[in-house]
């Protein structure tokens, strides 16, 4: 906690990458939401989304992040909005299909402002990657971005090379943050190519790894739970630990 609490409020060289790995159960997910709730002292905008191992559809977890924009932007006071989205659609080319054809909620941005009619899209990955980083940009001008995309393990590799392209970006004003199951990914998983790709590209990244609790540190949850003495929670912490 007091690791990602420095990490989350540096105001020089912050990092673009905040990972908490470990193995089913240990707490990563937790980690993170406390953490962003309670130790983050400058507001920011979070896009929260999560893997699903029987969703195949690509870019599902990032779809559901940026989902979460919708309400942040359509709350904002129509002058400051209409403003905000004329120069999105600027820097878009006055082309958001990309982004609504990622997130189909999007359309409610953009439903009310003039831009071209939907054309043939060449390179399409390298447009997805750009728009993507754009709308980010842009919505990190309000207030920053945390994007947290929980349950990496289980992403399509276009997700992650688009999150890599974000990272090596090195976005002052945005912040990538990860779980993943690390005892489900090898060498060679996607997830494990980006951190050294990342790493060796200079960009800064905070990589916590949690272990498992011991039965001292459940007893110990015990006692601040139920209040009553140590010696008598001993047998139940033994029964949890093994059941969980």
């Amino acid at each position: 906690l007091a690791t990602l609490r420095k990490a989350f409020n540096r105001h020089d060289n912050k990092p673009t990458l905040i990972a908490v790995e470990g193995e089913a159960g240990s707490g990563k997910t937790a980690l993170i939401t406390e953490s962003i709730l309670h130790a983050i002292e400058t507001p920011c905008h979070l896009l929260a989304g999560k893997s699903d191992a029987y969703n195949k559809k690509p870019h599902n977890a990032l779809s559901q992040a940026l989902a979460k924009s919708v309400g942040i932007l359509l709350a904002l006071p129509d002058d400051q909005f209409i403003s905000w989205r004329l120069m999105l659609l600027e820097a878009l080319n006055y082309n958001p299909h990309t982004l609504i054809s990622l997130c189909p909620e999007l359309i409610v941005v953009f439903e009310t402002a003039d831009f071209s009619e939907k054309t043939t899209l060449y390179n399409a990955d390298i447009q997805l990657k750009l728009h993507t980083s754009i709308y980010l940009q842009h919505l990190s001008e309000l207030a920053p971005v945390l994007l947290f995309i929980d349950d990496v393990q289980w992403c399509d590799g276009a997700s992650v090379a688009l999150f890599e392209t974000l990272i090596k970006a090195k976005h002052s004003r945005i912040t990538i943050i990860m779980t993943c199951r690390s005892d489900e990914v090898g060498a060679n998983h996607p997830y494990s190519l980006m951190k050294k790709t990342v790493a060796d590209n200079g960009a800064n990244s905070v990589v916590i790894r949690l272990a498992n609790l011991d039965v001292e540190q459940v007893t110990q949850l015990l006692v601040a739970t139920f209040h009553i003495e140590k010696d008598r929670l001993q047998e139940l912490a033994k029964i949890l630990l093994k059941k969980t």
